[in-house]
């Protein structure tokens, strides 16, 4: 029975991994899609051994995702860039960071060692119940948008080097070589995503705690400012505020303020409402979502008040000044302070991350904040109110008993939380179902172009027009890096049983357009079907179902695709 209740746990913490790693494996993007394309001119230099330090330093949007390159070409290279191997390795980079939040909750008390034993049967359950919404959180498919594209392997790689330092701070004595694991782990985060600037700042509650702890060594702190002084006034060497980050919107504070508590809102909104796509058209927003940035807010600063009356002792001290006997008291903090400050500064990296997004991207509108993109890095912020609520119930001798006194809701109320977490692990995938459409669409439009059909609905599609990469780049430099190293087995496409059995599905999807009248993709995909199979049964009757004229303005836009590609 012992074994039977382990076994329990551990599927129910698992579910949420399992789920996502089927989705990835099912919607992924088998290609690299909108910025990751840059990466392609890296690895052909790779390949040819001339690429330079130089090459992975150059800046993308606000980012300098140094590392991320080299762990992405790295893999590229091992497995000739199939694509599932990078989207699996930020699956594995949210495993560990799992890891390591899951070992701090289930830590024991310092100073009461009963909690989380099998004695404590109550406690137990509470840990559990945790550790799934943690999981729940992290794993969550509402972060879709991350999940299937490779380039963002650079929030998930970020966000575990900023759990990775906290712990180490938290875990280690603070002296010389912790500085130095701290100080190249942190410096990596910097050259990874923009957000990892920020570690140098929200680590400093847990930093100064655990220097003052052993009233020695504040040399390390000033070593500390001057690494960051040092990383940061390199990493804006030649910086330039990319376009993408330039708005004409010229917001306000309350405007600002309101799209931080969207973007607090939004890892819970996720699991209500479907997450904007990159791309795509921003969402009315619920007064849910502001409730639930609210919330948030409220409960972050209540959890540590409350927190933070726990870890501070108050010692009434006896001394003798002048023959006199003196009472005062003395305040310190106990052994479980670090846990506090861990949680702090992990909710600390969060939230700034939200004032940074605030103020270069608020101009995009409101509902652009509940992004799918954002959520990765929003959902540390939740996982760190329930490590404090954790933190506070295994200090404290049972704070809910007051509360939960009835037998029926001590009963009851474990069944509801169990049934909410099955339902919010899969309301995700239900939300996102028109989106499953997309990444399928996506994809297809990259086989059609492996196949050697040159559509402009693709090319937009996959890597913008004009405004992004220049056509010609695309069709005579990109793409014939694929074709030179067969990357993502494109040389696949070139067998002409595997174009019979694309034509299939690009004629039952265009049959689908036709359905919804939507003529250009309809023209598009039957165009497609007719290239890879001019053979196939349905071709001339799905045409007699399309308007005529539809057909002339599709070649017309196909053209003009032609010209501009010509013109460059």
């Amino acid at each position: 029975m012992k074994y039977t209740k382990y076994v329990i746990y551990f599927f129910g913490i698992i579910l949420p991994v399992i789920t996502t790693a089927i989705l990835i494996y099912k919607y992924g993007y088998h290609f690299p899609y909108w910025d990751e394309i840059l990466y392609l001119p890296l690895y052909d230099k790779l390949s040819q051994g001339t690429l330079s330090i130089t090459d992975l330093f150059f800046l993308q949007n606000n980012h300098r995702p140094f590392f991320p390159r080299i762990i992405t070409l790295g893999l590229a290279k091992i497995t000739s860039w199939n694509e599932f191997s990078i989207l699996y390795s930020s699956l594995i980079f949210v495993i560990v960071q799992f890891l390591i939040l899951a070992h701090i909750i289930i830590s024991n008390n310092k100073e009461k060692l009963d909690y989380g034993q099998s004695g404590n049967s109550k406690n137990e359950k509470m840990k559990f119940l945790i550790l799934c919404y943690v999981a729940l959180l992290l794993f969550s498919w509402s972060q879709m948008e991350n999940w299937v594209w490779g380039l963002q392997l650079m929030m998930f790689f970020t966000n575990l080097l900023c759990i990775l330092v906290l712990f180490i701070m938290f875990k280690y004595q603070m002296n010389v070589l912790t500085l130095v694991v701290c100080t190249i782990l942190t410096t990596m985060a910097s050259y990874s995503f923009a957000n990892g600037l920020l570690i140098w700042f929200t680590s400093l509650p847990l930093l100064i705690y655990k220097i003052a702890k052993t009233r020695k060594n504040y040399i390390l702190l000033l070593i500390w400012i001057l690494c960051a002084v040092a990383v940061i006034s390199f990493y804006f060497t030649n910086y330039h505020t990319p376009s993408i980050s330039k708005t004409n919107a010229d917001t306000g504070l309350m405007h600002k303020f309101l799209y931080f508590i969207l973007y607090i809102s939004s890892p819970l909104s996720g699991f209500l409402f479907t997450p904007p796509w990159h791309g795509n058209k921003l969402p009315n927003i619920n007064v849910i979502s502001y409730l639930f940035g609210i919330t948030g807010l409220v409960l972050w600063i209540f959890l540590l008040y409350k927190s933070k009356n726990i870890i501070v002792n108050n010692v009434h001290v006896c001394k003798f000044e002048k023959n006199k006997q003196i009472l005062f008291e003395k305040r310190s903090l106990n052994a479980n302070a670090d846990e506090y400050f861990f949680w702090k500064s992990l909710s600390l990296f969060a939230l700034f991350s939200g004032v940074l997004l605030a103020m270069g991207r608020s101009g995009m509108g409101l509902g652009q904040a509940l992004s799918s993109r954002y959520i990765t890095t929003g959902c540390l912020f939740w996982c760190s109110i329930m490590g404090l609520f954790n933190f506070y119930v295994k200090n404290t001798e049972n704070p809910f008993k007051k509360y939960i006194s009835s037998q029926y809701v001590k009963m009851i109320l474990p069944i509801i939380i169990v049934i909410l977490y099955f339902v919010l692990n899969f309301s995700t995938i239900y939300l996102n179902r028109e989106w499953h459409q997309i990444a399928r669409w996506k994809n297809l439009g990259w086989y059609a172009l492996s196949s050697g059909y040159d559509g402009r609905l693709y090319w937009t599609d996959l890597w913008g027009d004009k405004d992004f990469i220049r056509p010609d780049i695309l069709k005579n430099e990109i793409l014939p890096i694929f074709k030179k190293y067969n990357l993502t087995n494109i040389k696949r496409f070139e067998n002409e049983d595997v174009k019979k059995e694309l034509a299939k599905i690009f004629i039952k999807e265009a049959k689908y357009f036709i359905k919804k009248e939507l003529w250009k993709p309809a023209v598009c995909y039957l165009d497609t079907a007719i290239f890879l199979n001019p053979e196939l049964p349905d071709i001339e009757d799905m045409k007699k179902q399309i308007p005529i004229e539809v057909f002339s303005l599709y070649e017309k836009y196909q053209n003009e695709w032609r010209l501009m590609t010509e013109k460059h």
